[in-house]
């Protein structure tokens, strides 16, 4: 006889594995330009602009054990251009951003340039 000790009848989980969403719409051509979706998992989220179809990867260590993951729909409602070259883009600067047409938010924004793959505070 074999002895299971107090292992007998547990249910054992076998490790989260990467997942891939693939979303599909027919709607695309009435909300394209100024729509874009956003799917997370837990932390992990990946934003596209509306299109007609799309994958979205996300890696086991997002997936843990979770069982569900959301989809979002954005609408823009405002952006303006960010100086990332140049004598502008050393120091921070403050933009505004228009929102409706009378209001905007102001945003100071630093640009620092990194090696590729070197990590960035935030």
């Amino acid at each position: 006889s074999s002895d299971l000790g107090s292992t007998a009848g547990a249910q054992f989980k076998a490790p989260a594995a990467m997942v891939e969403l693939r979303l599909e719409t027919d709607d695309h051509e009435r909300f394209k330009g100024e729509h874009f979706v956003a799917v997370r998992i837990g932390e992990a989220q990946k934003m596209t602009k509306l299109g007609s179809s799309r994958n979205y990867r996300f890696p086991a260590s997002a997936v843990g054990e979770r069982k569900y993951g959301k989809v979002e729909v954005y609408k823009r409602v405002g952006s303006c251009a960010v100086s990332i070259e140049g004598d502008a883009a050393t120091a921070t600067n403050e933009y505004r951003v228009k929102v409706g047409s009378e209001e905007e938010i102001s945003f100071k924004i630093a640009v620092s340039k990194q090696k590729d793959g070197a990590k960035t505070e935030g």
